[in-house]
């Protein structure tokens, strides 16, 4: 069954408990997205100690991540996380504490030797989405905002730029009234 872009798959368990999966369609920073546009295909089941399994999947089906959730749409982590590039190495190892904050993390290059993320982020495309009136634009790495952001009100065409690592707010944004980034 398809519900607001959702494919729900359902089964009755022998014990009468109920099996369902959902597939969502995610960019590269976790945000829900149409099937035609998607980076990461998120399957996600309830787990029978209250919390929720997923997988993540590239568009040509190899793993990127997979952990569990105290939330039905996999956005807060916990526990132990192996992030992987479509090559099948691991790109990084992260541990999320038991209400999903304070990632410890270690990453490594495409030879799994460790390495910082701005070393990483050289490879990753800039991400652009539209989020009410604004147009949000910047790059994220295992789902979350890193390094500069820029946001431009579509109506005003004011932009804020700010500064992000690992999806936490480290500089409040530069209010540009009136204009536009220089690219």
């Amino acid at each position: 069954m398809i519900l607001n872009g959702i494919l729900f798959t359902c089964g009755i368990l022998a014990s009468a408990e109920a099996l369902c999966q959902k597939v969502i369609y995610l960019d590269s920073c976790e945000n829900e997205i149409e099937r035609s546009k998607y980076a990461i295909t998120r399957t996600i089941s309830r787990a029978p100690n209250l919390y929720y399994e997923f997988e993540d999947r590239y568009q040509d089906g190899k793993m990127f991540t997979w952990g569990k959730s105290n939330d039905s749409k996999g956005l807060v982590k916990l526990g132990h996380y192996v992030w992987y590039n479509n090559d099948g190495h691991i790109l990084a190892v992260s541990t999320y504490d038991k209400y999903g904050r304070n990632p410890k993390w270690i990453y490594y290059d495409e030879n799994e030797k460790e390495t910082s993320i701005d070393s990483l982020l050289i490879h990753v495309p800039v991400v652009s989405y539209m989020k009410g009136k604004f147009r949000h634009s910047g790059k994220c790495l295992f789902y979350a905002k890193h390094g500069k952001w820029i946001q431009v009100s579509i109506d005003k065409k004011d932009t804020v730029v700010t500064n992000f690592k690992h999806g936490v707010l480290i500089e409040n944004g530069n209010h540009l009234k009136g204009k536009r980034p220089k690219n």
